[in-house]
């Protein structure tokens, strides 16, 4: 009985853990959203996505006193250090899209990126999984691809865009095949130390020899402080974001983690929504009767699509 009660607790941590970091990630991306379609512009890009990762960066010194250098081994130390780079690149893909493309359209299609976790689970962990989960992840999968479809726009993104949505979804779907391995090996306090302080490394030796980074970078030095006010505040959000997700990936099978991961669209949809209603200065996305249609077969999909996952 007591075993029972146990898994159930489990069961119900990593699901809490899972579904809240995926609503602040759906918030960070919202708010990111807005900064970028007010501030960043085709020519000081890179100058906000190294401003990102310095702010990123500089939480390593808060997270220095908990940090436990004994459990960090070379391989691990190098598993993070890919990771940080890997998360620069997969950023800067991101704002690219984010400049160009609504917020709901892309993160929905960023949800392919579990089909590549499946393989790589698979392939790394042996990981097996019943039939019936697989086939309710492709239904949450196709939820999470209705929930990005527009009927008018009748693509779910421009050509030219498909590079960076194809590096995204590659990204991503190692993200969290990097985070189990990890997970396995230290405390979130350790990760995050020197997930935060590879991140400021990183971006301090690319700034240092760019040019061009460093006048980027200046120039958002004559924005409003409200700038870096939300730039700290999409931060946060994001480090708790990745934080639960630790703890999610720490509890859960990868797969399974990923799998549920894919109700992100859902919130961003939902929050998107009532923005475009009731503060459509904020943030316009292009709603009509069809694809509010399209929404309710993708609530529909995902609900039986968690189902099957449960089973």
């Amino acid at each position: 009985m007591q075993g029972r009660k146990r898994k159930t607790v489990k069961t119900l941590l990593w699901l809490l853990y899972v579904i809240s970091s995926a609503f602040l990630f759906c918030l960070g991306n919202i708010a990111e959203k807005i900064i970028i379609s007010k501030y960043v512009k085709n020519n000081t890009i890179y100058g906000y996505t190294f401003i990102t990762f310095l702010v990123y960066g500089l939480i390593a010194f808060f997270l220095l006193p908990f940090a436990h250098f004994d459990t960090i081994t070379p391989f691990i130390l190098l598993l993070i250090v890919v990771r940080s780079a890997q998360n620069l690149l997969f950023y800067f893909f991101w704002i690219k899209l984010m400049m160009n493309e609504e917020i709901s359209r892309i993160v929905g299609i960023l949800f392919l990126y579990p089909l590549i976790t499946f393989f790589l689970d698979y392939l790394l962990f042996k990981t097996q999984l019943s039939v019936l989960f697989y086939i309710g992840s492709l239904l949450m999968i196709t939820s999470a691809l209705l929930m990005s479809y527009k009927p008018s726009k009748k693509i779910f993104v421009e050509k030219k865009h498909i590079f960076y949505l194809f590096m995204i979804i590659v990204l991503w779907g190692v993200y969290g095949i990097l985070l189990k391995s990890i997970t396995a090996a230290v405390d979130i306090q350790t990760f995050l130390f020197f997930e935060t302080a590879s991140a400021l490394v990183i971006s301090i030796i690319i700034v240092f020899f760019s040019k061009t980074i460093q006048q980027q970078i200046s120039q958002f030095f004559d924005v409003k402080k409200i700038f870096w006010i939300a730039v700290v505040g999409v931060t946060a959000l994001y480090l708790a974001a990745l934080l639960l997700s630790f703890k999610a990936y720490s509890l859960q099978k990868v797969s399974l983690v990923a799998s549920f991961e894919t109700i992100q669209p859902t919130f961003v949809f939902i929050i998107a929504l009532l923005l475009s209603l009731f503060f459509p200065e904020i943030l316009k996305e292009d709603i009509d009767k069809k694809t509010i249609l399209y929404k309710i077969i993708a609530l529909i999909l995902l609900i039986i699509g968690i189902w099957l996952v449960m089973r």
